[in-house]
């Protein structure tokens, strides 16, 4: 009986150890390079200037969750490419990390600014902040803009202009007076001549 109790003891301490070294392997060849590869970090792909779809496809491709954070003006960028990713691009990252991407809906449109009823002064300030130029001035009286504000300009506001784009002005006299008082022009160039009756609302019929 001892005997039968010694093989019995000796076989469960045998399968015990197989099992262990089993354990072992099983842990060493399979469960730790899953664990491993799982934890693995990725260089993280560049995709700024790329088009948008692509740029998510690409992120997907390598086992990133792309995700569009916002939408920005930038002329620098066409409209739907990437300006800016997040992580960085070569980043060193988990597989399924999430990129937030930038994208930009291309440069800023200009609109043209309500001139109408400011000075001359404040309607060239208002073009500047615009990135637009005063072009020519021109006078003309009017019964119901007092004089030294503009009555009307050359494209309407509110329309869509390119980037330094010159506007004309026209500037109120005020009421028509019933006779003008001409000035003397005598010695001066013909450029200032103009300039000066044109501001009192007298037109040179011939030169």
């Amino acid at each position: 009986k001892e005997k039968v109790f010694t093989k019995k003891f000796f076989k469960r301490v045998l399968l015990g150890i197989v099992i262990l070294f089993g354990l072992l392997l099983l842990m060493d060849f399979v469960v730790m390079p899953l664990y491993t590869k799982h934890n693995r970090e990725y260089e993280l792909p560049d995709v700024t200037d790329r088009p948008v779809t692509e740029a998510m496809e690409i992120l997907d491709s390598c086992g990133f969750v792309p995700l569009i954070k916002d939408s920005v003006y930038d002329e620098k960028f066409s409209p739907g490419s990437i300006i800016q990713q997040n992580p960085l691009p070569f980043s060193k990252v988990k597989s399924g990390r999430r990129v937030y991407l930038i994208v930009s809906i291309g440069e800023k449109p200009i609109y043209i600014p309500a001139l109408i009823g400011l000075t001359p002064q404040d309607a060239e300030f208002r073009l500047r902040e615009q990135e637009l130029n005063l072009n020519q001035v021109f006078y003309e009286f009017s019964d119901f803009y007092p004089r030294g504000v503009v009555i009307s300009q050359s494209l309407p506001a509110g329309e869509v202009a390119q980037k330094n784009q010159r506007i004309n002005i026209t500037v109120s006299l005020g009421v028509a007076p019933t006779t003008f008082e001409i000035p003397n022009l005598v010695g001066k160039s013909l450029d200032t001549a103009e300039k000066e009756l044109e501001a009192i609302g007298v037109k040179i019929a011939k030169v």
